[in-house]
């Protein structure tokens, strides 16, 4: 069947899923499947990744996703109840009320790094807000693909829910589909091709891109434990993460402390390296020389390279993470997500001078800062723009569900998870009922003294 087929065979199925019953009984059944098929879909991401780490497939994508599905099907009853809206005493007898309205077909498309919950959590969202949906998976995880479409097409299809695999010309293809709404996850250049040809068909979408997030660090914070945060966020899924920890901001005078105690750190959580089953692969040869050649660069202009490991057999598609040491901004490292177990060290000398650096780029994905001292937090939230804000802490911003996802600007724009995910692929529908009274009728042809009269008391 081709693209277009099914794409107006799943648009047909639109009305199935209107029925909040309807939702929370498939939202119950998604769950029920994904537990009973979990140790089959972890299985083959690490199949796609030539080796990917269990325990972090299971701590960033399983955990997440099930306590996601949870709050919703608790929550989606309230959330699609009518809200009665006040009505001005001049409009009166009246009422109104905001409806979340299906918006009809979603188009998700998803990255490779992290293909579960980053293609769930958005379908998710999408059901409980009453729309099918089409889930394009990447062309670098065929084997999951493989998986998640037996297991979703095979229960789901009968509501207009589809997962589809193939490569980048049918994903050119799948973005030109008419959808009511596009989800895309990935690289900025490839949103703005996107973002293009969603345009032709008047698709609103949704972004969901990269960028680099730095980490501030600030005098008086304990530094193994913001190092310990930092590595820990840095180094799951082997830096493959698009809100991990691209950059750190260091006081110049607590330089070396810092990288004394990112050595210490990194041994303890990562003894050894090449038969760690904590440690994840680089997901493809591509990738691999992707990040040597970011390296490469990187030391040829000077920047010098701190090992956080032993070193690692050409053979492993493991990466050796470590410390890039004075960093310049012509190196291509600083230009681009890494998107691996790099980690560039800026020092600065005061805060302004760090937050200057920050502003000076594009608007990140998210900014982490390790400070307990309050006044410093509000100049931080203040005086940046950033998709997120994270105090003492890496990544867990995200998995709350009670808070938005989403980036801005060139990071980004639009966002879901829990509420929001149901707003975004919703249509906020204002409803008006008119009482007995017209008031409007005050205000018909022709326009004399009594018309000029109500307007001046109203004005």
């Amino acid at each position: 069947m081709d693209l277009s087929t099914l794409f107006f065979e799943a648009k047909q199925k639109q009305s199935i899923l209107a029925p909040i019953k309807m939702r929370i009984a498939v939202l119950h059944q998604l769950k029920k499947i994904l537990k009973s098929n979990q140790q089959a879909l972890i299985d083959a991401i690490s199949t796609d990744y030539g080796y990917r780490s269990p325990s972090e497939t299971l701590l960033a994508e399983c955990l997440p996703l099930y306590k996601e599905l949870d709050y919703i099907i608790r929550h989606i009853k309230q959330w699609t109840r009518p809200k009665p809206v006040h009505v001005d005493i001049w409009y009166q007898p009246a009422r109104a009320t905001i409806q979340l309205q299906p918006l009809g077909t979603v188009g998700i498309m998803v990255p490779w790094n992290y293909p579960l919950i980053l293609a769930l959590s958005p379908m998710i969202a999408a059901i409980a807000a009453g729309n099918n949906c089409l889930v394009k998976i990447s062309e670098y995880t065929p084997c999951f693909g493989k998986v998640l479409a037996e297991l979703i097409n095979h229960h789901f299809s009968d509501y207009g829910i589809n997962i589809i695999n193939g490569d980048a010309t049918l994903a050119a293809e799948f973005t030109q589909l008419p959808f009511n709404h596009l989800l895309f996850t990935g690289a900025p250049q490839i949103g703005k091709k996107v973002m293009a040809a969603a345009s032709e068909n008047l698709t609103p979408v949704t972004l969901e891109l990269g960028g680099k997030s730095p980490v501030i660090i600030d005098n008086e914070i304990n530094l193994k434990e913001a190092v310990t945060c930092i590595l820990r966020g840095k180094l799951l899924n082997a830096g493959q993460t698009c809100i991990a920890p691209d950059y750190v901001l260091v006081p110049e005078q607590r330089k070396q402390e810092f990288i004394d105690t990112a050595k210490s750190v990194a041994v303890q959580m990562y003894p050894e390296l090449k038969n760690n089953p904590d440690y994840s692969n680089i997901i493809n040869s591509r990738h691999y020389q992707r990040l040597k050649n970011l390296l490469e660069d990187a030391l040829q202009k000077g920047a010098e390279f701190i090992p956080l490991s032993q070193l690692i057999d050409g053979e492993s598609q493991k990466f050796q993470p470590g410390l890039l040491i004075n960093v310049l901004e012509e190196m291509q490292v600083m230009q681009d997500e890494i998107f691996g177990p790099l980690l560039p060290v800026k020092t600065y000398r005061d805060i302004d001078e760090a937050l200057q650096y920050i502003n000076s780029h594009s608007h990140p994905l998210t900014i982490y800062a390790f400070t307990r001292d309050k006044e410093l937090q509000k100049v931080i939230d203040s005086q940046t723009i950033s998709g997120s804000l994270c105090f003492n802490e890496t990544l867990l911003q995200i998995v709350q569900n009670r808070l938005p996802f989403g980036g801005v600007g060139n990071s980004g724009f639009g966002h879901y998870r829990g509420k929001y995910g149901v707003e975004t692929f919703s249509k906020l529908k204002p409803v008006y009922y008119q009482g007995r009274l017209h008031p409007a009728n005050l205000f018909k042809p022709p326009y004399g003294a009594k018309f000029k009269a109500l307007l001046k008391l109203l004005m």
